[in-house]
């Protein structure tokens, strides 16, 4: 029993170790990654719904096609009897532009109609990074 325990052990390993290694492309690739510490949140600044902020490139390539959630969450004033219909919403904001190695770029979201406010509650607005593609030069 522990002679096979082993031998799984090392086939394991061995394409742990082969997937590690992905083959080299021999053009310019572009990779999307996920939200990271590449890619920074900050300055953000929300008004009557309009998001305006920045997104720093911590990485050391050029990043683009850089998307931001816009999450426009609704609290109820009653939560135990809310009505139907909550007026929040959810935008995926792809910012036009390409940020090099180190630098930063400013952003401004508007939304198409004004936040449909009611006496009956408030939105809380949030801002996170979703996502970006990555340029990596072949060498």
């Amino acid at each position: 029993m522990r002679k096979k325990f082993i031998g799984f052990i090392l086939a394991a390993t061995f394409c742990a170790i082969t997937d590690a290694n992905p083959p080299t492309l021999s053009a310019a690739a572009t990779t999307i990654a996920p939200s990271s510490e590449a890619l920074v949140l900050r300055n953000v600044v929300i008004r009557d719904g309009e998001v305006t902020g920045e997104l720093m490139n911590n990485s050391k390539h050029t990043l683009r096609e850089a998307q931001v959630l816009i999450r426009y969450t609704w609290h109820w004033k009653d939560e135990r009897h809310p009505k139907d219909n909550p007026p929040g919403d959810a935008i995926f904001y792809t910012v036009p532009g390409e940020i090099p190695p180190g630098g930063t770029l400013r952003f401004t979201y508007k939304p198409s109609a004004p936040l449909r406010a009611t006496p009956d509650g408030s939105f809380e607005t949030r801002v996170s990074v979703a996502g970006f593609t990555e340029v990596i030069p072949v060498r």
